[in-house]
């Protein structure tokens, strides 16, 4: 039930987010013909974007005051452990 914890946490996000950063990243690289080198670096820095970028997300659940677009809670409702409530 809630026995997640941050290995799965970053595992998650990992195949979810930042899969989707490196994946659209690593298109475009790819496609104005970088080399493997500059591939490798496009894809670690996609990887880290889309880490930064969930777990900002995450954190808006628990802002209330933000005006984020996101229902405030909504994780929790839904039985989601994030890293904000694990810290």
């Amino acid at each position: 039930l809630l026995d997640t914890c941050k290995e799965d946490y970053y595992s998650i996000i990992s195949k979810k987010t930042a899969s989707l950063f490196i994946a659209a990243m690593k298109s475009g690289a790819i496609s104005v013909g970088a080399n493997p080198e500059r591939l490798k670096a496009v894809e670690k820095y996609a990887y880290e974007l889309g880490v930064a970028f969930q777990i900002r997300d995450d954190i808006f659940d628990y802002t209330p005051s933000m005006d984020t677009g996101k229902i405030a809670g909504a994780d929790i409702k839904e039985r989601k452990i994030t890293l904000p409530l694990f810290l």
